[in-house]
């Protein structure tokens, strides 16, 4: 198994394979914007026993990275390798938040790979937030502050 980083010559093969893993239409145009060589994305393409298995796209977002795209080939779905892809883009984020949509059905992935629902929608896809290490730290010196201050007046 090897991950690296996808070429604009695959963007149609990587079109398919996202349409396959979630039943939708090829969006071959999508994953050419994302692998142009001036595209602020990185396109990671996932191989097993010759064959591209998998794919995740990303970018910078204000506060840490967004996912753009994480596709698993049907037949190799259910084995780990999309929570593989997941971790790589984790690590890529450095302890930022990583943002994402992602269809209903793929709620309970998104959760288990540490992703929040966030309650936003975009169509048929619901919004998820994985947090940051730091702002996981930023959101415990704040709770930490509240409770200090929980007793103390306030300033007249």
């Amino acid at each position: 198994m090897r991950l690296r980083q996808a070429l604009f010559f695959e963007a149609q093969a990587l079109a398919a394979l996202e349409a396959q893993a979630q039943g939708g239409p090829a969006e071959e145009g999508r994953w050419q914007a994302w692998l142009a060589p001036d595209a602020p994305c990185i396109c990671l393409a996932l191989e097993k026993e010759g064959s591209v298995i998998g794919a995740a796209a990303y970018a910078r977002h204000y506060s840490g990275l967004e996912l753009l795209a994480l596709a698993v080939a049907p037949g190799w779905q259910g084995r780990g390798y999309g929570r593989f892809c997941m971790r790589a883009v984790g690590r890529a984020a450095a302890g930022r938040p990583v943002h994402a949509w992602a269809p209903a059905g793929a709620a309970g992935f998104m959760e288990r790979c540490g992703f929040a629902p966030t309650g936003r929608r975009q169509g048929c896809r619901l919004g998820f937030l994985r947090p940051g290490a730091r702002s996981a730290a930023v959101g415990q010196v704040q709770q930490a502050l509240t409770e200090a201050l929980a007793g103390v007046p306030a300033p007249v």
